[in-house]
């Protein structure tokens, strides 16, 4: 009698043990699901459908072609634009018909920025998306061990 006693003790304990875990496993991956899920979604329809040209530098502070140089080569006559202003070939007019020479301070470059951009929301997604399946696992999961609870 003591023996079926202690075991009937035993297995209930063993089912609020189940009901704790399963319990557990809901709640961590729901709040998982609610922090993450909305970041990896933005990020995911910003690189979607995001307006790539939005990401242009700012009109009024272009960059000098000396802070671009490692991402973009401007050619004229099959000649770098660098190699132009060094040997004093190109002029220009300044309206009135007097030319002088193109310094390297009067070619300024906008960049658009996009793929940086896009390139850096894709690397958030892959951490989020991680974190998502990790989640949608955990569910899974748990309704897995209630249905083999119920079956047991």
């Amino acid at each position: 009698m003591m023996n079926n006693t202690l075991d009937s003790r035993v297995i209930e304990c063993a089912k609020k043990e189940d009901t704790n875990i399963q319990k557990t496993l809901v709640w961590v991956s729901l709040i998982i699901l609610f922090i993450v899920g909305p970041s990896f979604i933005q990020d995911l329809y910003q690189v979607w459908k995001g307006d790539p040209h939005t990401w242009w530098t700012d009109r009024n502070r272009p960059l000098a072609l000396t802070d671009v140089g490692d991402s973009v080569e401007v050619y004229i006559n099959g000649r770098l634009l660098n190699k132009h202003i060094e040997k004093q070939s190109l002029y220009l007019s300044d309206g009135s018909g007097r030319y002088y020479r193109v310094a390297l301070e009067d070619v300024k470059i906008r960049r658009n920025n996009w793929p940086t951009v896009k390139a850096s929301l894709l690397a958030s997604t892959t951490l989020t998306g991680i974190a998502l399946g990790i989640a949608i696992t955990m569910l899974v999961a748990a309704a897995v061990y209630k249905r083999r609870s119920r079956t047991s």
